[in-house]
């Protein structure tokens, strides 16, 4: 036995060979599938019946095979699926012939299952004809995929316990969920499969890619297409991760954008494709729709990009750049003045401010162009000319937030501006203190000096809110001066407050019609050049200012108004004149001068300006009578509850007096008549004095 390797034996081929490995005897059951050179010849039949006293049909020789330490070289009857047992002793399977197949599946049922060992299913290769590992049985296969016809139908015939035996032999033990995944992909209306996909291991996962373009084998189903951003796209997503890296990607298809957002799936090898960055893509999808830029491709080639995948399409698939287009609309230069001006020139730079930076997006691919849309990008736009440098940029950012973008990209660019920005300031400041000495009636003061009053005053409102917010920070809450400087923030948002005159122009003014007939009391004024404000009814000491055709100005004092929409009504306190009339008609300029009336914040303010007459904060409450206030919008009844308030007290106290503070004689008229309507025994005594 030491040396029984050593010995050679002669084979049914008539040939010597060293007694390792695998040897059946002559006449063994099944021998025609057996390779000769495997089989012993009629010499040894004597050994066959010595085993057979024995009562075995096998025989271990110690030493191992020349190929593996671990396996026994064995003289058999048969061959079983356990160690030491090679495939190679088989001839290999007929094509048209599936009787060893069912051979081997007896084996293999015969084979104790203790006994049972899964041999490498490469080793299978050379015997079946075909790679078993990359075989499923289903409809849902590729080509590569698809068992012989003959194996088809044989497995057919007991489709479970032969599926079994072939997962032995290496078919994919996954088979039923790799089905599972491509019945998801492939059909509508179908549920999310929980699948290791990793597991399924990339072959596999490439062939359903493949079947994805093609279709199918025996499948009944149309070519796929895909909805974008769908489950079955995130799917699809993570089928690349996996494929990818172990493939080539040349032999794979790709997702490609159709009309209706749909994706179907083609190879390079089959029509030209392209595609573009996905940043450039991430900035179209968040500014369009993904339908519109589908409708703009018009089932062009275009890969769906994605950065799963977009590394291996170079030198596949042509990545174009995006033609981003600047359309210069609703720009504005950044100022008029001459100091601008001056700058402009001498720095060759132009800059306009505007809402958004609107750009035309276009591909253009052999000599199709396709225009995708118009999308808001980047926050300024520099366009370089013969003469001039222009710079356009979102108004939302001021001159100096220009010139830190600037900063990143043009430094010499944004040293000029920043340049700018500090003449703009100095100027500003210059005219806004000289400014404020003007006469508010002088209306030859410059436009574009009145808009650097405006800035000056509103940075100083600013500067002063800023000012006060960092002292109630510091302030203890609720205590009094935390309150005075709480007032004192809510009063710098009172627009309306303020002595200054406030006028408004206007285009025309005509007779207001009443009862068919005209009185010379009541006029409308239309054609307001600015906005009227919500509360002009309420307001004090209204003032007609006319420019007469012989360039006279006349001023006529104006009762009240009344707002009808845009246009004005004004009530003159008595009718007028002929020659006012006149006058008024044909007047080159129309201006409505009034006193804003100063609002409760404003009030407030004051009063606690006088906090030294006032006890101590935590006494305050005791040392004034009980305080309330009435809030809310136009029209929601607050004159009603103060009138009703008014009458009931009269009713608990017939001698009660009651005083009713009004901001104008229009406010008193209301309240008055109110009063009255609802209380016939009530005394009121109207007082009319200017307000």
């Amino acid at each position: 036995k030491t040396f029984v390797n050593t010995f050679r034996v002669e084979s049914l081929d008539d040939v010597w060979y060293p007694l390792t490995g695998n040897w059946l005897f002559h006449e063994t059951p099944g021998h025609a599938y057996y390779d000769a050179t495997y089989v012993l010849s009629k010499r040894y039949d004597n050994l066959r019946e010595l085993l057979a006293v024995l009562g075995r049909d096998y025989f271990p020789l110690p030493g191992g095979s020349k190929d593996s330490q671990e396996n026994e070289s064995i003289l058999y009857n048969d061959f079983r699926f356990a160690l030491g047992f090679y495939p190679a002793v088989f001839k290999g399977m007929e094509t048209e012939d599936a009787n060893f197949l069912s051979y081997l599946f007896e084996l293999w049922k015969s084979t104790p299952r203790i006994q049972l060992t899964k041999l490498p299913s490469d080793d299978w290769e050379p015997v079946l004809g075909f790679d078993i590992q990359k075989k499923i049985n289903g409809d849902l296969v590729v080509e590569e995929e698809l068992y012989p016809d003959v194996v088809r139908s044989w497995i057919e015939e007991q489709p479970l316990e032969r599926e079994q035996f072939l997962t032995f032999l290496g078919q994919s033990e996954l088979s039923k969920n790799i089905q599972n995944l491509r019945h998801f992909l492939q059909f509508e209306n179908s549920d999310v499969p929980d699948i290791d996909l990793e597991a399924i291991g990339s072959a596999h996962l490439k062939n359903t890619i493949i079947g994805l373009e093609k279709g199918f084998i025996h499948s009944k189903a149309k070519v796929t297409e895909i909805k974008a951003n769908s489950e079955k796209h995130e799917v699809v997503k993570q089928i690349y991760d996996l494929v990818l890296p172990a493939s080539d990607a040349g032999e794979l298809p790709f997702p490609v954008l159709h009309s209706n957002n749909n994706l179907s799936f083609s190879s390079w090898t089959e029509q030209d494709l392209f595609t573009i960055n996905t940043d450039d893509w991430d900035v179209l999808v968040r500014q369009l729709n993904l339908d519109k830029i589908s409708e703009a491709l018009n089932n062009a080639p275009f890969v769906y990009p994605d950065d799963m995948y977009m590394d291996h399409l170079e030198g596949l698939v042509d990545i174009l750049p995006v033609q981003y287009v600047y359309l210069m609309q609703d720009c504005f230069p950044l100022d008029t003045l001459s100091y601008y001006q001056d700058w402009s020139i001498q720095n060759g730079i132009r800059i306009f401010r505007t809402p958004a930076l609107h750009h035309e997006v276009s591909l253009q691919y052999n000599s199709q162009k396709y225009l995708i849309g118009k999308i808001d990008r980047n926050e300024y736009v520099k366009v370089n000319g013969a003469e001039f440098t222009s710079i356009y940029y979102k108004d939302k950012h001021s001159l100096k937030g220009l010139v830190q973008l600037l900063s990143e990209n043009d430094d010499d660019l944004a040293t000029a501006i920043m340049e700018l920005a500090g003449i703009r300031e100095t100027l500003s400041l210059v005219s806004s203190q000289s400014l404020l000495k003007d006469d508010p009636d002088n209306q030859s003061v410059d436009e574009n000096s009145a808009l650097l009053k405006e800035e000056y005053n509103r940075q100083h409102q600013q500067a002063y809110r800023e000012e006060i917010l960092a002292r109630l920070e510091g302030e203890e809450k609720y205590t009094y001066e935390w309150v005075e400087s709480f007032i004192q923030f809510l009063a710098t948002y009172d627009e309306g407050s303020g002595s200054d005159r406030k006028r408004i122009g206007f285009q025309r003014v005509k007779p207001f019609v009443k009862e068919n007939a005209e009185n010379t009391r009541f006029f409308l004024l239309e054609g307001a050049n600015s906005g009227l404000a919500p509360n002009i009814e309420d307001q004090s000491e209204y003032e007609l200012e006319l420019i007469s055709e012989q360039g006279e100005r006349k001023n006529i004092p104006v009762s009240a108004v009344i707002r009808e929409g845009q246009d004005l009504r004004i009530i003159f306190t008595s009718e007028l004149s002929q020659a006012q009339n006149k006058t008024l008609l044909n007047a080159k300029s129309i201006k409505l001068a009034y006193t804003p009336v100063l609002n409760l914040y404003r009030r407030l303010q004051a009063a606690f300006r006088n906090k030294e007459i006032i006890p101590p904060w935590e006494d305050f409450l005791e040392a004034i009578p009980p305080l309330s206030f009435i809030y809310g919008p136009p029209g929601t009844g607050k004159t009603t509850l103060l009138a009703s308030q008014i009458n009931e007290l009269h009713e608990q106290n017939p001698l009660v007096k009651i005083l009713v503070l009004v901001p104008t004689n229009k406010a008193g008229d209301v309240i008055a008549r109110k009063v009255i309507e609802n209380n016939e025994n009530i005394a009121v005594q109207r007082l009319s004095v200017a307000t």
